[in-house]
């Protein structure tokens, strides 16, 4: 197959639509279609795009008529689709040189793979100028650019990160209620129980001790006493020699008792009332002991969800280098043309600060370019164009070697190929005669 740009040489139909029986060839690059409104100017169009892209046309087939067919005619590749009340049959086809037809086996595949994306540059400009967020996801789809995942996850992150942050005002708040509690202050409460048996143990050695302290009181008012009696029976030691022996021994026997006498360890009074004193202020310091573990748990429940928002922060501004990154790989099919998430530039302004002019340039470039090797573009609200802008785009038209189809509503039948009824009635004034109609490939009228 040649591998030349394919562009329209001749378009056919009959009974298609409202088209009883329609031919033109193209002598120019700009194609412009007038008439009436309904007159049949949009059909031609559809038919174009029914045959190149594929276009489903609602009721086909022209009222009272059993069939319908188009053709268009590429040069080297030939496009025939008909219509009957059965449905739809397209034929894709090539004349090799030896004259033989070699038709496609999956037409509308290999018109797909050849037509590329066919954008009308007018519905863009009216897309930009009514809707500029659905302008945007338009230019990124053609591009290829889909932010779909990372919109997802960026969502998610936010959410997440929205959840962390109020729990960090939370705990801001809460620690903004509450007064730091000093550094010596223990992590964990003091048990009653526990200062009780304190108590308690304290309250026994006193006890023993007070008891063996009286003890040895009394063996020392023993002593004294028998020292006294001692004196006295030295006076009679004669007669109580005896007895002094007897009272010397049990002395001695006490005095080794004394001796031998191990104390426990004192107990004051003031540490018994330190005790007492610590058992009725217990509640007060653990008051102050869960105060200071409520501080510190917020303090460290603070820190963490800073953390986390940290984390998640960074996260985001790695989604955004993603977003940076598709785009920079991105290839725009008009230099100058840009985009980030929310808003579409051409050379560093954004897109909408550009006159009406220079965005039909832009867009009409940049429907050529993703129309690369079918070299057909339709722009279907040429009314919109004044003179200067249509003459751009005939300008670029034979530059860049396409095909655009116009469509304009204009009734004097002088300019380009005017439309009446479906059928096509002059050409730039010029009365077109009925006697050439159409024909399909079984010589069919």
């Amino acid at each position: 197959m040649d591998k030349k740009p394919l562009t329209i040489v001749e378009l056919t139909a009959r009974n298609v639509l409202n088209l009883r029986a329609v031919r033109i060839t193209p002598d120019k690059k700009v194609v412009v279609l007038t008439g009436k409104n309904g007159a049949g100017k949009s059909n031609i169009l559809d038919i174009i795009q029914a045959l190149l892209e594929g276009l489903k046309l609602k009721m086909p087939i022209l009222s009272g008529e059993e069939k319908a067919v188009a053709t268009l005619d590429l040069g080297s590749i030939k496009i025939r689709k008909r219509w009957t009340p059965k449905g739809e049959a397209l034929e894709v086809f090539e004349i090799l040189p030896d004259g033989n037809k070699r038709s496609f086996s999956s037409p509308q595949t290999f018109l797909n793979e050849l037509t590329g994306k066919m954008v009308d540059p007018m519905k863009l400009l009216l897309m930009l100028n009514d809707d500029k967020k659905k302008f945007h996801e338009t230019l990124s789809k053609l591009v290829g650019l889909d932010f779909a995942d990372l919109k997802e996850e960026e969502s998610l992150v936010r959410e997440e990160r929205k959840k962390v942050n109020d729990r960090i005002r939370a705990a801001i708040a809460q620690l903004k209620e509450m007064t730091a509690p000093a550094p010596e202050t223990p992590d964990e409460e003091i048990t009653f129980k526990e200062k009780l048996n304190n108590l308690n143990r304290l309250r026994e050695k006193r006890a023993i001790f007070e008891k063996v302290s009286d003890g040895k009181r009394r063996l020392i008012d023993l002593v004294e006493a028998k020292n006294k009696n001692r004196e006295l029976m030295e006076k009679e030691i004669e007669e109580i020699k005896k007895k002094i022996v007897m009272e010397t021994q049990e002395i001695d026997d006490i005095k080794t008792k004394i001796e031998a006498i191990v104390f426990p360890d004192e107990i004051s009074a003031s540490q018994i009332l330190d005790a007492e004193k610590e058992i009725e202020t217990l509640e007060e310091t653990n008051a102050k002991i869960r105060h200071a573990i409520r501080y510190r748990r917020a303090v460290k429940e603070a820190e963490k969800y800073k953390d986390e928002s940290e984390k998640l922060t960074q996260k985001l501004e790695r989604i955004e280098q993603d977003k940076q990154t598709r785009v920079a790989q991105c290839t725009f099919p008009v230099e100058g043309l840009s985009l980030t998430e929310d808003e579409v530039f051409y050379n560093g302004k954004p897109i909408d600060v550009a006159s009406d002019g220079q965005k039909i340039i832009i867009f009409t470039k940049m429907a050529m370019a993703l129309s690369p090797d079918i070299k057909v573009l339709v722009i279907r609200d040429g009314s919109l164009l004044d003179s200067d802008n249509f003459r751009a785009i005939c300008s670029l038209a034979e530059s860049e070697g396409y095909e655009i189809w116009v469509e304009k509503v204009d009734e004097s039948g002088q300019i380009g190929i005017f439309i009446e009824n479906g059928e096509i009635i002059s050409v730039d004034g010029v009365e077109v005669k009925k006697a050439d109609q159409p024909r399909d490939e079984e010589g069919e009228e």
